[in-house]
């Protein structure tokens, strides 16, 4: 798809900013289907060239991002390689959530994620281990 990358200063850098209409073109229901409620926001992929990030689908109506658009923080635009102002050929899809928390762009937010799985992994060992002792 070929978009116009349009910064601002208080552009997130965990969201990418798209016309509401393309909610529904990437993830096949409009937000208010799916209960309008916020853990419900939409991860989208974007790609270029060999780039890829996920972020949460925001609404960019009020930042003046139109259907040829695309809002993105000054991180998004610098990982993915685009310049402000310019079209480039964005791959634009739905994506996933787990790679969303995995690569988020906030460490804090990234590293509680990873000690989490980390934490849940190892209480599966040890339940695992009781349970074969337990019948032994």
């Amino acid at each position: 798809m070929i978009i116009t990358v349009k910064f601002k200063s208080d552009f997130k850098d965990d969201v990418v900013y798209l016309e509401n209409s393309n909610y529904k073109t990437i993830f096949g229901k409009t937000f208010s289907e799916q209960k309008g409620l916020p853990w419900n926001r939409g991860v989208v992929k974007v790609s270029f060239n060999e780039a890829t990030v996920h972020r949460l689908f925001s609404s960019g109506n009020s930042s003046e991002v139109d259907k040829s658009k695309i809002g993105l923080s000054n991180l998004t635009a610098t990982i993915l390689g685009v310049e402000k102002d310019k079209e480039f050929d964005l791959k634009i899809e739905k994506g996933n959530k787990f790679s969303f928390y995995w690569d988020h762009p906030e460490h804090y937010q990234r590293v509680a994620f990873k000690v989490s799985l980390f934490s849940f992994f190892i209480s599966s060992v040890s339940l695992v281990l009781s349970l074969i002792g337990l019948f032994k």
